[in-house]
């Protein structure tokens, strides 16, 4: 085994050669154990694909794009071996919207929330994005495919009592620029809240 190689783990007994994939990722760690005399191990550790979108993150602006076209465009720009043959058209065109330095799959996590929308990478290294409860696995767990199960609920994410504390706000702060001309879009420094802007000396709320 060497690290970055893809592996693809299978699930069928007696059935030569197995067909049904269960995960589909690359190897990050290898580890041999040795007991002398007695026995070899083989230990490796990897992640499926879904991965890879967490590994980058993307500096991009996108004006009047609909979120499937953004998505795609992501994953060219930035995310290696992952297709997206099942991603697909949510009829929502955003006007604007700005990722600094965020991983991809904050990026669409963001946008999926936006339409209530669910995604994942398959096992054929495909992104599936979908609306949520619109999806199905295709497989039924009972005691004919399960040798043993395990149910825990606990309450460790459980809170009575959540604290919200909120960040830096910059009130009064100006920033001036004069239009070029070529357009109305304008990237400012700062995210604004509660603006005020003057045009021409008019003062102008929104």
């Amino acid at each position: 085994f060497t690290i970055n190689d893809t592996i693809t783990i299978y699930a069928d007994k007696d059935v030569n050669p197995p067909t049904t994939k269960i995960f589909y990722g690359f190897i990050e760690r290898v580890a041999y154990i040795s007991y002398p005399n007695q026995r070899e191990k083989v230990k490796v550790y990897g992640r499926d694909f879904t991965a890879r979108m967490s590994d980058v993150n993307a500096v991009e602006t996108y004006n009047n794009q609909e979120i499937s076209v953004i998505i795609k465009d992501l994953l060219d720009s930035y995310v290696s071996n992952v297709t997206y043959t099942n991603v697909g058209t949510t009829g929502k065109t955003l006007a604007r919207i700005t990722f600094k330095y965020k991983p991809v799959y904050q990026c669409i996590k963001e946008m999926a929330d936006m339409v209530n929308y669910t995604f994942w990478v398959d096992v054929n290294g495909d992104l599936n994005f979908v609306p949520n409860e619109s999806s199905t696995s295709g497989y039924t767990l009972d005691n004919s495919n399960v040798n043993y199960a395990e149910f825990i609920t606990d309450r460790t994410d459980m809170f009575n009592r959540v604290y919200v504390y909120g960040g830096k706000y910059l009130a009064g702060f100006k920033e001036t620029f004069t239009a070029d001309g070529a357009g109305s879009v304008y990237t400012l420094y700062s995210q604004p809240h509660n603006t005020h802007l003057v045009v021409s000396g008019i003062e102008k709320k929104g």
